[in-house]
């Protein structure tokens, strides 16, 4: 927690009476390096003390008159500073000039600091772990880390010489003389610390910012190896880009409609569908989209607004023939032997299929290829591999649409020839199709993933997604190679000797 009520009476036995010296707040100045649809980076004379939702000002010069416009702080880094625009766009050279920051110990928890205290002793690469107060509201006490695995320790404010961080001394204290302390009575009467307790308002609005600057952080790291490894970014595009994407969609479904069969449009917050199948049976089946995206976003930790270019476009056909001819004219693909399709071309992910006389059948079909679209649209352009992509979408189908016979079925497959099996015949590593028992064996390795750490799954394709290969990248996120990640699958499922 940030601030705690605990220890309250820390301060009863101690009569000394704080004279808080600051160090004085300045003006930070910076230029703007790299911008990133609405966010840019930011290099400073000083961020030691910029907390993340601080304000600051850019400058634009236009026409030879310059007008400053606000932005917030919307991370921090050792290095720089990342602002977010909402009303104006970035540009890189331009001049940024931050507030005057305030030192509040509130900016120090749970980072690392220099401490000096009235002894002399010097204590550096403490990690500060909870501040605790007196009812007075001024700070009792500082619960530290100590470096290199030496436990926690308690210092009692009143030692505190001095307090640096990251090179800068940020806090100065003056002890008076022993003979001219106040009485406790006179101490309880002083100004109240300014480190006075957080509402929980407060509270909650510390931890968010926190969050989203972590969050931003991990996402830096991500974007800086993804570009390492030379892998294509899908970029964050603006509402009027998500708009005309949306209208590009149906300008070109006019064309389909032309030249295949007039088509409908069904449109949900996620999802826009055209179709020429019976209106009632595409409204059922088109009612599992949206549902299929919320659970794909919790599960890769997104915001479900702010996945796709725009809209997902979605074909359905009332017959084959009518499925096979718009993929021969208008994606260049051979159906043959398909009974549905998840396409990419340049920003564009295109799902398309066609009804099936068993509605269960075709809806998890629906399913499965939105699955395939929603896993291409996270993050960048790389691919990943069959058995993660086929084996999440069937492990989506499974908690959508739990009737659904072919899912099932696969797993079942898999379990029966289990006891014949000694390994999984290098299936990680395939490129092409898995067969019928590799799904149903993939299907349940996703779902060992997700219940071992829903966290690290989100690492695991991650680190897939920034073009690592899966060794490498499970390692980073599990902590393991394949072989011991099959060893406790196995185990898991009655197969303890079972081998990638």
């Amino acid at each position: 927690m940030l601030i705690s009520s605990k220890g309250r009476s820390a301060m009863a036995t101690i009569g000394l009476f704080l004279l808080t010296s600051m160090i004085s707040a300045q003006e930070i100045e910076g230029e703007i390096t790299e911008v990133k649809g609405r966010f840019f980076k930011i290099t400073t004379t000083d961020n030691a003390l910029v907390p993340v939702g601080h304000k600051g000002v850019v400058e634009i010069v236009t026409n030879s008159q310059s007008t400053e416009v606000p932005f917030i702080i919307s991370a921090v880094s050792g290095d720089y500073i990342v602002g977010k625009a909402n009303s104006f766009q970035a540009e890189v050279g331009q001049k940024v000039r931050l507030q005057p920051v305030t030192f509040d110990f509130v900016q120090l928890v749970g980072k690392q600091m220099d401490v000096k205290l009235s002894t002399g002793r010097e204590m550096a690469g403490l990690t500060l772990n909870e501040l605790v107060t007196n009812e007075d509201g001024s700070t009792a006490a500082l619960l530290v880390e100590l470096p290199d695995g030496g436990g926690a320790t308690r210092l009692s404010f009143s030692t505190i010489q001095s307090v640096s961080y990251r090179g800068r001394q940020v806090y100065l204290a003056d002890v008076e003389d022993v003979a001219t302390r106040p009485s406790r009575s006179m101490a309880s009467n002083a100004r109240p610390h300014s480190d006075r307790p957080r509402t929980r308002k407060e509270i909650l609005e510390a931890r968010a910012q926190e969050k989203e600057a972590a969050e931003q952080a991990k996402y830096e790291q991500w974007l800086t190896q993804a570009k390492k490894n030379g892998v294509v970014i899908w970029p964050e595009f603006t509402e009027k880009e998500r708009t005309d994407a949306d209208q590009a969609e149906k300008d070109i479904a006019q064309e389909v409609g032309a030249a295949v069969a007039p088509l409908e449009v069904y449109e949900t917050k996620y999802f826009i569908v055209f179709s020429n199948g019976n209106p009632a049976d595409i409204k059922s089946v088109v009612a599992h989209l949206d549902s299929l995206h919320l659970l794909v976003s919790k599960m890769y930790q997104v915001d479900p607004d702010k996945v796709y270019k725009g809209k997902m476009p979605i074909y359905i056909f009332r017959i084959q023939q009518q499925f096979q001819h718009y993929l021969s004219r208008f994606l260049e693909t051979n159906a043959e032997g398909l009974s549905g399709l998840c396409s990419y071309s340049g920003d564009r992910i295109i799902v398309a299929t066609y009804i099936t006389s068993n509605a269960i059948d075709f809806a998890d079909t629906l399913l499965q290829l939105a699955s395939l679209a929603e896993v291409r649209a996270y993050k960048s352009k790389s691919l990943i591999r069959p058995w993660f992509t086929e084996g999440l979408a069937d492990y989506v189908s499974i908690r959508l649409l739990p009737q659904a016979e072919g899912p099932a079925a696969r797993r079942k497959l898999f379990m029966t020839n289990l006891l014949q099996m000694r390994s999984l015949n290098g299936m990680l590593l395939k490129d092409n199709d898995l067969s019928v028992t590799e799904r149903g064996a993939s299907s349940l390795l996703i779902e060992f993933l997700v219940r071992t750490d829903a966290t690290k799954f989100v690492d695991l394709l991650d680190n897939m997604k920034a073009g690592l290969e899966f060794e490498e990248a499970l390692q980073k996120s599990y902590g393991g190679t394949s072989q011991a990640l099959i060893g406790a699958f196995g185990q898991s499922i009655g197969a303890p000797q079972l081998l990638p």
